[in-house]
């Protein structure tokens, strides 16, 4: 099962057009590179945006009402990130069992996966999809990660008891 392409919109917020507008062109021009359907469109940032989140700088990337990023220029890779988060559990667990040869179990380890994860994934940058896909909200990134860490624990035992 393929990993659909995620998000599909990206609000670029700005107090300036011609600011917004170039980072769109940017942003467009990377997501086009990747071969990526995502909308990428500028708002301004007015008084209601700027009371609503909790961005320091602008412009103001913005994927399922979350900021993912601030200021000019987010980074090549960090946007194919964006691009390429997985939107189900299923997804996730394959990535996961890509990244780490064994799963851990220890407290420790998982700790240091489950921030992993939660960033690579988008948990805490508005991968709604996923965080659904695991039965919890954006308030509770951390808990998603260490359910992802235990489908992907179990399938891993699952593919090796199959092996034998």
């Amino acid at each position: 099962e393929g990993c659909a392409t995620m998000p599909n919109i990206i609000e670029i917020r700005s107090l300036d057009f011609d600011e917004a507008d170039t980072e769109a062109k940017r942003l467009t021009r990377i997501i086009a590179q990747e071969g990526a359907a995502v909308l990428v469109f500028t708002a301004p940032a007015d008084i209601e945006f700027v009371q609503s989140c909790v961005a320091e700088r602008l412009p103001a990337f913005v994927i399922n009402g979350v900021v993912v990023w601030e200021g000019a220029h987010p980074p090549r890779a960090l946007v194919r990130e964006w691009l390429s988060w997985p939107r189900t559990i299923a997804d996730a667990v394959e990535r996961v069992l890509q990244i780490v040869d064994d799963v851990p179990s220890g407290p420790d380890e998982c700790e240091a996966l489950s921030e992993a994860i939660a960033l690579r994934f988008g948990l805490y940058t508005g991968n709604v999809e996923l965080l659904e896909s695991c039965g919890f909200d954006a308030e509770t990134p951390g808990v998603a990660a260490n359910v992802i860490i235990t489908k992907a624990r179990e399938e891993q035992a699952r593919r090796r008891s199959a092996m034998n």
